[in-house]
């Protein structure tokens, strides 16, 4: 994906969250939408597709171009999390 189709993908994912009233949402709640959206083909591993882009943004210092995305951390693992950065 590109920085655009990234930016784009953080524009549908504030729309889905300031839509449905949803305050923190996980990678595997929006994939149905992205993908009814085209950002992915389809799902695997519950959200493994936008988890994997996740890592990668953060590897490459670009976790910005999704606001939204945010994680814990609390042993080896990320567990990533989604919230609206626009007020209700």
């Amino acid at each position: 994906m590109t920085d655009e189709d990234i930016k784009s993908m953080s524009t549908a994912i504030e729309t889905y969250l300031i839509q449905n009233n949803i305050p923190i949402a996980k990678p595997k709640d929006l994939m149905g939408y992205l993908i009814q959206k085209k950002f992915f083909k389809a799902d695997h591993r519950q959200g493994l597709p936008l988890r994997k882009i996740l890592r990668e943004l953060h590897k490459q210092n670009k976790l910005k171009l999704i606001p939204q995305a945010y994680y814990t951390q609390p042993k080896k693992n990320k567990f990533w999390f989604f919230s609206a950065i626009t007020k209700q």
